[in-house]
């Protein structure tokens, strides 16, 4: 009797042990349970969270694309409103001009008792961009009043896309032939090249077939690229031969192939390599110092310590305040 007492008295703390131990078991459990129970609802909230940001952005972003596109959509009805008038008015100019030039090759060629404005003019109407330019270059000595009359008798041209071509590619035969006074002729190209491209709307970068107002004719594009394809060919294999500098070109050449270029919008038809090599060998003249931000756009900072270890002044770049920024600021 007494050993069945022993007996009991020893199992019952076991009992009670073993139901404690238990017990800690599943409050582990519920401990656990409840911490992945706040992960889960943390993560939630925060996935709720994003997903409400994420929304309202996509509905922010809806709502301007909405309202582009009802202003595009009004932008291109107006445009489309206005293409009667604007063709007639076209078909006016070219007919006025076209009978304008007619009326030119009837009359006697110029002489040297005629206003040079007036001889400018007849030249463009003519259409005779060789005589033009061997006219420049005996007046050259009166090139301050020369750009404006320039600028004013080119608007008379019946097809100025194809008085500057055709002037580039006088210059360009030219210097293939390698014949006498290519740099007097080099310089009266850039004044025609000029009066269609203006500098200033260059460096803005309003440049290229839509960029300057203007839509050029598709063949009108093909000709100038053909022109400035040419243009590098001969370039190269002079420089190849050693003449001039590394690309073949001297320093105003560049910069007049560069205008001619961007004018037309044929900025991607050239290797990028091609146009840093211009920008590193000619980066000290001004004028190309302008060109650089539409050619190179915003890897021009990538390339200001180049510029400045070829001992480039910034202040030629004094009216490029987005480069002098990028190049400063990577500097």
């Amino acid at each position: 009797m007494a050993e069945t007492t022993t007996t009991i008295a020893e199992e019952i703390p076991e009992t009670i042990t073993t139901l404690f131990t238990k017990l800690e078991q599943q409050k582990t459990l519920l401990t656990n349970c409840t911490t992945l129970y706040k992960t889960l609802i943390t993560h939630f909230t925060n996935l709720q969270n994003s997903v409400e940001i994420k929304s309202q952005t996509l509905d922010s972003k809806s709502q301007t694309l909405d309202s582009q596109f009802t202003q595009t959509l009004d932008s291109l009805q107006n445009r489309e409103d206005s293409l009667p008038e604007l063709q007639n008015s076209l078909s006016s100019t070219v007919e006025t001009r076209k009978s304008v030039a007619i009326s030119e090759v009837s009359k006697p060629i110029p002489n040297e008792s005629t206003p040079l404005p007036d001889i400018l003019t007849t030249m463009c109407r003519r259409m005779d961009p060789g005589s033009l330019m061997r006219l420049l270059v005996e007046k050259r000595r009166e090139t301050t009043s020369l750009r404006e009359k320039m600028s004013k008798a080119f608007s008379e041209c019946v097809d100025s896309e194809r008085f500057v071509v055709e002037a580039v590619r006088e210059f360009v035969e030219l210097k293939r032939e390698k014949r006498a006074g290519l740099i007097d002729t080099r310089w009266a190209c850039s004044m025609v090249v000029r009066s269609m491209f203006p500098p200033e709307e260059l460096k803005e970068g309003r440049v290229g077939n839509k960029g300057l107002g203007r839509v050029f004719a598709k063949k009108a594009v093909e000709r100038a690229e053909e022109v400035l394809k040419e243009w590098r060919v001969v370039s190269d294999n002079e420089g190849l031969e050693g003449v001039g500098e590394g690309t073949g070109m001297g320093p105003a050449e560049a910069a007049m192939f560069i205008e001619v270029l961007l004018g037309f919008g044929l900025k991607e038809k050239f290797e990028e390599e091609f146009y840093i090599k211009l920008m590193l060998e000619f980066c000290g003249r001004r004028d190309m110092a302008k060109l650089a931000i539409p050619i190179l756009g915003n890897k021009i900072a990538g390339f200001a310590s180049q510029f400045w270890r070829f001992n480039v002044k910034f202040r030629a770049f004094d009216q490029c305040s987005s480069f002098a920024y990028a190049a400063l600021s990577y500097l």
